[in-house]
């Protein structure tokens, strides 16, 4: 089912200084690089030995270190982490700069397998991915969520590739939402807007968009001051990721010779998305209507913020979990496989204490 292609950003800023070799002691700090587990637009993510604890951390460090903006955007990143504390979402772990490293932003290590790439090794084979899993990790994001909005913030960038699972032996996977680079803050004094920052430093007729193509609301795409960006832009990802968790697929994708995603945009500003019934005939009546509203172009015909949503999908839930349980065929033969030994993510044991903010 799956075979779209997914646009890849790619490093956008140059990084000032040389990548970290293996062995290196971010001294005074305790850590010490073990590998490069990612590289995205912004930032590099190594996985680190805690020498202190003797435990493993992430390390996300910041590209572009001569920009104040970027500076200051990075370190909003980590004071929003510091307030967003819940069981479904990444955990902070401190946040250092050096003189001689750069800016630093320390989160939990889990090992587990980013959803992109467990529908991907999934769907291909021909399956669906069962109603029960994909409820259940629906579920756990909205609760990530309804924290994020209570908080007055907006992720602004809900996507698979930001959403880890963890393999349990006696149930469902852990979820865990993570990476809050483009997030908002709603109210206030503090900015949520970064000019002329996007996830692939692309314009859209006069605008910047921010956020991922595959994913973005219209009012991300069409606001040039992104005053429009409020809890119900997470709301309309959500759709767009329950449509991709239920095909395999994201309802918009790129076509040919679309190298920056622009084409994508103008699919979510003016099409309408295929028909979730035709493509899966499984679909419980609520839940189609509940994906086309939270789709919906018009913000205030969407759930205006993550509770509504979960409400919604707890009404679906509570009577069809038993159905699904009791009908063997849903899930003969599916299984989320562990991860491989070496299989590394962003983000470390939740009995680590917290370690405060620490600046030379």
């Amino acid at each position: 089912m799956s075979g779209w292609k997914r646009i890849d950003p790619g490093p956008m800023f140059p990084d000032a200084r040389p990548e970290l070799p293996i062995g290196t002691v971010l001294k005074p700090e305790p850590y010490r690089i073990v590998q490069k587990i990612g590289d995205g637009p912004y930032s590099v993510v190594y996985l680190a030995d805690d020498l202190d604890r003797g435990t493993r951390v992430v390390l996300k460090r910041l590209r572009g270190q001569n920009s104040p903006e970027l500076m200051k955007r990075f370190e909003r990143e980590a004071r929003i982490m510091k307030k967003v504390v819940h069981r479904n979402i990444v955990q902070l772990l401190g946040y250092f700069i050096l003189k001689d490293f750069g800016h630093f932003i320390v989160m939990e290590y889990i090992k587990g397998e980013r959803l992109d790439a467990f529908v991907e090794r999934v769907c291909p084979l021909g399956k669906q991915l069962p109603l029960k899993l994909i409820l259940h990790i629906m579920e756990n994001l909205l609760e990530a969520l309804e924290v994020i909005h209570d908080n007055n913030f907006v992720h602004r960038d809900i996507k698979p590739q930001n959403i880890m699972l963890i393999a349990r032996s006696d149930r469902l996977p852990d979820v865990r939402l993570m990476d809050f680079g483009v997030a908002k803050v709603l109210g206030g004094n503090a900015p949520g807007t970064y000019p002329g920052l996007t996830s692939r430093n692309i314009q859209f007729g006069n605008l910047f968009p921010i956020g991922s193509a595959e994913f973005m609301a219209p009012e991300q795409i069409e606001t040039q001051d992104h005053e429009g960006v409020l809890p119900t832009t997470d709301i309309y990802a959500m759709g767009v990721l329950l449509f991709y968790l239920l095909t395999g697929v994201p309802p918009f994708v790129a076509d040919e010779g679309d190298v920056n995603g622009c084409n994508i945009m103008a699919k979510h500003v003016k099409n309408d998305p295929p028909n979730i019934r035709i493509l899966r005939d499984d679909i419980p009546e609520g839940l189609a209507g509940s994906l086309e509203k939270a789709m919906d172009k018009r913000q205030a015909r969407r759930f205006w913020n993550a509770k509504e949503f979960l409400s919604a999908i707890r009404e679906i839930t509570g009577p069809l979990l038993p159905v699904i349980v009791a009908e063997p065929r849903t899930l003969r033969g599916f299984q989320i496989p562990r991860p491989r030994t070496d299989s590394v993510a962003p983000t470390g044991s939740v009995t680590q204490r917290p370690m405060p903010f620490r600046k030379p």
